[in-house]
């Protein structure tokens, strides 16, 4: 992680900064924290945890993990221990056979985002949902099809991007949103989010 740290008493951590492996009670603290990441609010919170999914995706997606069938049952029971499934969910075989399935999908196919939002008119201390930037997100997900990001990593300063971002088009404009059918949509940059090929760090402070 980046910055100072994750120092939060009120979610009960305190990670000094650099890479740590977590579980447990101390993973359900990481994703619980809002006073110890980016300005300390639950939009800062919210990228945390996206950050914490995306590098959990990442390790089950892994070659390591998919091309074990054993290991796969194990984790589809776990989750099935864990949640309330739908009932053509319920069945640990079916939660296998899926995560399977997904061993050959690319890692930016795994997108993580972020509503877009705006201060509210009413109240500077809330925030409202950007109907129109969210338009070609919700166009997307209707229709099927691939969201690619144009935006950043994460709002409120809650994760940064540990490796370097893709190289700018030479105009220097972002890229616009695209609507053709399976072509994949690339979304506006004021939705924020990651995918899971992306290298990003929680971005800690010393609020608390």
């Amino acid at each position: 992680m980046a910055g100072d740290g994750i120092h939060d008493s009120q979610a009960g951590i305190s990670l000094p900064p650099g890479t740590h492996t977590i579980s447990g009670p101390d993973a359900l603290a990481f994703i619980r924290t809002r006073h110890g990441v980016g300005d300390g609010s639950d939009l800062a919170r919210i990228s945390n945890q996206q950050q914490y999914m995306s590098r959990l995706a990442k390790k089950i997606l892994s070659a390591e993990t998919l091309t074990d069938p054993a290991t796969v049952l194990r984790l589809a029971n776990i989750v099935a221990d864990n949640i309330v499934p739908s009932v053509s969910l319920s069945n640990p075989l079916t939660l296998t056979q899926l995560g399977l399935a997904l061993k050959d999908v690319p890692f930016d196919d795994f997108v993580f985002v972020q509503h877009p939002n705006v201060t509210d008119p009413a109240d500077p201390n809330k925030v409202v949902p950007d109907e129109d930037a969210a338009a070609p997100l919700w166009a997307a997900l209707i229709a099927g099809d691939p969201i690619r990001l144009s935006g950043e990593v994460a709002t409120n300063r809650g994760v940064v991007l540990s490796t370097p971002a893709p190289t700018a088009p030479v105009d220097g404009a972002a890229p616009e949103p695209s609507a053709s059918p399976g072509a994949g949509v690339t979304l506006p940059p004021e939705v924020s989010g990651q995918s899971v090929d992306q290298d990003t760090c929680s971005q800690g402070n010393q609020a608390q």
